[in-house]
């Protein structure tokens, strides 16, 4: 598969899988996390998230990809962690 954005070097992806309703008690401490990941997207929709050492065998970046290195930050649904910075444009 290609991807348009791949973001790599995630420290710990938090992915938040799992009911698609609201969660209590012990869910939730349950927030998914994949150590050493990455995310790909392809049209503004992540496609596929994993460790590193899967990526090359399910993404391939296409050409003019942007590429984010998360320099072993935290990736959350919706943010980034801080100190990281993305290209502009």
């Amino acid at each position: 598969m290609t991807a348009d954005m791949v973001v790599v070097n995630v420290g710990q992806l938090l992915t938040m899988s799992g009911p698609s309703r609201p969660r209590s008690g012990r869910e939730m401490r349950d927030l998914g996390i994949v150590n050493h990941a990455y995310v790909a997207a392809r049209d503004g929709t992540i496609v596929r998230v994993g460790p590193m050492a899967e990526l090359h065998h399910h993404v391939a970046p296409g050409p003019g990809a942007l590429v984010i290195d998360a320099a072993g930050g935290v990736v959350t649904p919706g943010s980034i962690s801080p100190g990281v910075t993305t290209p502009p444009g």
